[in-house]
């Protein structure tokens, strides 16, 4: 009988930033070949090189979403290039797997769901990582089989205490930049995925720059979504770039016979309201994965037809969200969410 082999995927990264663990990721894994890696900086050109001889190294992304031999591509360039690199890779038929956010506007998320839909073969993805820490995915299985009784509220604070990134780097540098889109995001998606639903009603936002106005940075490094779900159940969602704190997501889920908590100090889960009966410690791993379990499931999913941990469905259903809390932060009133 003949060799039964695994299919070789080609793969690129653009952005040898966050992109270094992409490239480490696909460099690790059977089926794949790491063919290509971009970046505008000399220098990590250099890094890249050095950390894979193996693969070419440009600094013109348009050289790898031009070349016909690529079948994959993660893009982690600066948030406004994600849009035309996303079209030009699905246009040039390469799967795509993206740094969040995955654009900058509902007109750009409709572009790129049409290329989609008329490209049924192609698969695309994101980078929402918390969905695969231990902690959150047993969570998540509490929810679905009642452990907490019925959930009525969720909260989720991104505490990504880094705001001299807006003071110093690419970001403050943006014609427009969403704390939203980069940090509040990731906590839409989490209490969404927690809750197993996506059905959302409508959203209210409002943000500040107090933590950056010396610095000259024109937007938001603050932001707080209250959001509506259709089962009346209600999320408390922020981005916090200013944070005075080691990089953390909080999450608080409120039941009716039980509340999660995953603080600074650790997680508990509470059962009773006596002070004599301790919560219980959640000394799962949080959060305990590496992207690279992401982008293994995105390769799975295009190598042997599999769901991925993150779908492309899963990506418009959190810009939906997150375009509707910019629309409310913009005019100060309530927005429906529309699914893009």
């Amino acid at each position: 009988m003949p060799e039964t082999r695994t299919p070789i995927l080609k793969a690129a990264v653009i952005g040898y930033g966050v992109g270094a663990k992409h490239a480490a990721a696909y460099h690790s894994m059977d089926g794949v070949e790491l063919a290509v890696m971009c970046d505008l900086d000399a220098g990590k050109r250099t890094v890249a090189t050095a950390a894979f001889p193996d693969a070419k190294v440009v600094s013109d992304a348009a050289e790898v979403l031009n070349d016909s031999s690529i079948d994959l591509v993660s893009i982690a360039s600066y948030d406004n290039a994600h849009h035309p690199q996303i079209v030009a890779a699905l246009s040039t038929g390469k799967h795509v797997f993206v740094e969040k956010p995955l654009c900058l506007s509902r007109e750009e998320a409709v572009e790129i769901r049409a290329l989609l839909k008329a490209n049924p073969e192609l698969k695309l993805s994101s980078n929402f990582n918390l969905r695969t820490a231990p902690r959150f995915i047993a969570l998540r299985k509490e929810i679905a089989t009642g452990g907490l009784g019925r959930v009525y509220a969720l909260e989720g604070d991104y505490l990504w205490g880094r705001v001299y990134k807006l003071k110093t780097g690419w970001r403050g540098k943006m014609p427009f930049y969403s704390i939203i889109l980069g940090a509040g995001i990731h906590m839409v998606d989490l209490v969404c995925w927690l809750s197993g639903d996506f059905a959302l009603d409508s959203v209210f936002a409002a943000g500040n720059r107090i933590s950056t106005e010396q610095a000259g940075f024109e937007h938001n490094d603050f932001v707080i979504i209250t959001m509506q779900f259709k089962s009346g159940v209600i999320a408390k969602v922020t981005g916090n770039a200013g944070s005075v704190v080691p990089h953390f997501h909080r999450v608080a889920v409120y039941g009716t016979e039980g509340t999660f908590l995953n603080e600074l100090g650790g997680a508990t889960r509470h059962r009773s309201l006596d002070p004599g009966n301790p919560p219980e410690p959640d000394t799962r791993e949080y959060p305990g994965r590496e992207k690279g379990e992401i982008i293994c499931s995105f390769v799975d999913s295009i190598l042997k037809g599999c769901d991925p941990i993150v779908s492309s469905e899963d990506v418009f259903q959190g810009m939906s969200v997150c375009l509707a809390a910019e629309e409310s932060m913009r005019t100060g009133k309530p927005v429906q969410v529309e699914q893009i």
